[in-house]
């Protein structure tokens, strides 16, 4: 991928984020992630690419606590610069709109680690171009059944996203025998 391209890409992203701010109608959190998932797919893997480490924190319950903890702990590592998407947008449009506000005006990211809140049904959408090195699961309760219906659904989706990411380590929470069977197979 050129990496020309990204220029105008995260030009428009940035000034569309502005825009949002400056009219009141939003804070950019989703809206440029969204437009340009969209029409230049590419890009989330060109910004993502560019960050050694990624951590995918995922699980019904507890993920921005955990994302915000590992990313305290993270940031007192000589060396070790931490993008996390703080703004609690998980869903692939809020990963993006977050990879572009942070990138600079030439598609450059200087992170060496990315711990990134995902939301559940959105791991298995975009595991494979995130390639964590971690894949993290909080928890797994039946507080989402108004998302996603049944607690195996969620279960189900996270196993997807697990399974493309065949050398990430999975670390789950041992309390939750949900969690715990996720490392089963």
């Amino acid at each position: 991928m050129n990496q020309l391209l990204l220029i105008p890409i995260v030009a428009f992203a940035k000034l569309l984020t502005l825009a949002l701010r400056a009219s009141g109608r939003g804070s950019g959190t989703a809206l440029p992630g969204y437009l340009v998932g969209r029409y230049f797919p590419f890009v989330l893997d060109a910004l993502v690419s560019q960050i050694p480490t990624v951590v995918a924190i995922t699980g019904t319950n507890g993920k921005t606590t955990s994302q915000t903890m590992l990313s305290a702990i993270l940031d007192q590592v000589p060396g070790v610069k931490v993008l996390r998407n703080k703004a609690g947008a998980n869903l692939s449009q809020g990963i993006l709109s977050e990879l572009l506000k942070q990138s600079n005006a030439f598609g450059r990211l200087d992170f060496t680690h990315a711990v990134l809140e995902v939301e559940e049904a959105t791991l298995p959408r975009i595991a494979s171009r995130l390639q964590p090195s971690i894949v993290a699961v909080t928890n797994l309760y039946r507080d989402q059944l108004d998302a996603y219906g049944e607690i195996d659904r969620t279960e189900k989706l996270i196993r997807e996203g697990i399974a493309q990411c065949p050398t990430a380590a999975v670390v789950v929470n041992g309390d939750d025998p949900r969690t715990a069977r996720l490392t089963q197979g």
